[in-house]
């Protein structure tokens, strides 16, 4: 949920939950995925993952709609809290930051536009279940990494930019 705090500024709180449940590696061995990881959270043989609760969310978006995105400016914030009071395995934190810039190139019929994305997103705390890290195609959206492999690249910090041409 958000609320408008001023002109194209809003806050808000937010609620995820996510159970990951028979979690195997399927890499050809017989190793288990703590082995094949050699990560501990989430890895564990035969056990679900568990992860529940808040989340704060600050929004600015001074984009016409994500179609025509002029005048051109998108920044979103969310930390995550995850509590073993709410059910989740473990306690951890995580923040992910969204910011995009569209810039016009031309005036008339065609528009074109440059635009740029970036996003950071991290793990602030030990515990963060291996289905929970940041990795590349698990934004909100699932758009990054476009011709990499979703998951292919997942760590405790992901670093991602993107520029590119835009013709409306």
């Amino acid at each position: 949920m958000l609320k408008q705090i001023k002109p194209y500024f809003f806050a808000g709180i937010g609620y995820n939950l996510d159970y990951y449940m028979d979690i195997e590696s399927d890499n050809g061995s017989h190793t288990t995925l703590n082995q094949f990881t050699d990560y501990f959270f989430g890895t564990k043989h035969n056990q679900n993952s568990f992860s529940s609760g808040p989340t704060v969310n600050l929004l600015y978006d001074t984009r016409n709609n994500s179609i025509n995105p002029l005048p051109g400016w998108y920044a979103n914030v969310i930390y995550r809290f995850s509590a073993a009071k709410l059910g989740s395995n473990d306690n951890w934190q995580s923040l992910y930051v969204d910011v995009r810039k569209y810039l016009l190139l031309s005036k008339g019929e065609r528009k074109n536009m440059l635009a740029f994305w970036t996003y950071y997103w991290t793990t602030l705390s030990p515990g963060s279940p291996y289905l929970n890290l940041p990795s590349i195609g698990n934004d909100p959206y699932q758009r990054s990494g476009r011709g990499i492999e979703q998951n292919r690249y997942r760590g405790e910090s992901l670093f991602y930019r993107k520029p590119s041409t835009v013709v409306i």
